[in-house]
């Protein structure tokens, strides 16, 4: 299977709503003004998606199925280091953060995760105690709640926030602290930043973050490596003010979205490299509580079909326009 092949798997009939989410995301980067990257860019990409697959495609298990594989070839393109398996004629590019940008004038940034994941993985057993840890979930009940009040404290040493190796997603906190005050501030993050993945009755975390302490690490705006396989991911803003705010991407109003109104953008959001403890003194816990309203993206009016309808009307591309447009490019 070479490149073409590989847009033509993606394409296949019936096309799956996922791929041309990120097929226009990769067309929507590359025509914006400035650029987010060029057509060699792309290329890398798309051969090192291709070749990831093509090797879990060789070990796939019998309840696996082939779009599948390709999400989580995509979900890891932007990981340096070529996957086992692989044996390249050249070294596998860093593919992450490949829209450098001057960092954004902004005191701190805010990154928001699931609660049981922050406790358990990130947040320092002293710390942890003080919030009541319990042993088992890791911290007391009032604490998933959300009813804890915010408060600073410390990554546990030789943790981080994100993957190692992966990338982090950030929001200035100015945009988010409007959203921290009412009673459905989790349900309200959950849209504003466009966190579709976002599950009912779970809770979650907004963790604020010193802007001065991360200007050593890497920063930029998302391209499509490095939101892999986020479906609302929007590579470009859809209000024209918005774009030209070139440091900055911008998130999809799921709300906004579902109710087919007219301005959809969310927030100005950016991505940096994994947040090691050794970059922060400390951060500044807001918990959230719990998602209460109903999961975003699982009707028509908000699913992955309607996204990608959206994204090709917004675009003016049919698809045949974007088999075209790919396969001159790869």
């Amino acid at each position: 299977m070479n490149n073409h092949e590989f847009i033509d798997r993606l394409l296949q009939k019936p096309p799956n709503p996922r791929w041309i989410i990120v097929l226009c995301n990769i067309l929507d980067g590359l025509d914006s003004k400035p650029k987010l990257y060029d057509d060699n860019f792309v290329r890398e990409a798309v051969t090192w998606w291709r070749e990831d697959f093509l090797l879990r495609l060789k070990a796939m298990k019998p309840k696996e199925n082939e779009d599948d594989l390709l999400e989580t070839s995509l979900t890891i393109l932007g990981t340096p280091g070529a996957p086992s398996g692989i044996k390249p004629s050249s070294p596998k590019p860093d593919l992450r953060l490949k829209c450098r940008t001057s960092a954004p004038t902004t005191s701190s940034y805010t990154n928001a995760m699931l609660a049981a994941t922050f406790v358990l993985r990130v947040l320092h057993p002293d710390d942890q105690a003080d919030l009541g840890g319990d042993g088992e979930l890791g911290a007391g009940p009032k604490y998933f709640m959300g009813y804890a009040v915010s408060q600073k404290v410390r990554i546990q040493p030789g943790e981080g926030i994100g993957k190692p190796g992966g990338i982090v997603f950030l929001a200035a906190f100015r945009d988010v602290a409007p959203l921290l005050t009412g009673a459905t501030k989790a349900n309200d993050v959950r849209d504003h930043l466009g966190l579709v993945h976002w599950e009912k009755n779970k809770a979650y975390v907004m963790l604020e973050l010193n802007a001065g302490e991360l200007t050593s690490l890497r920063q930029g705006r998302p391209t499509f490596v490095d939101a892999g396989s986020h479906r609302r991911f929007m590579a470009v803003a859809s209000d024209p003010a918005n774009q030209t705010k070139v440091d900055w991407g911008f998130t999809l109003d799921l709300d906004g979205f579902a109710n087919t109104r007219t301005a959809v953008d969310g927030l100005p959001e950016r991505v940096c490299e994994r947040i090691e403890a050794s970059n922060v003194s400390s951060i500044k816990l807001h918990p959230l509580g719990l998602v209460t309203a109903a999961n975003r993206g699982m009707t028509p009016a908000d699913d992955d079909e309607k996204y990608a309808k959206w994204l090709l009307e917004r675009s003016k591309r049919s698809l045949a326009d974007i088999e075209t447009r790919m396969k001159e490019i790869v």
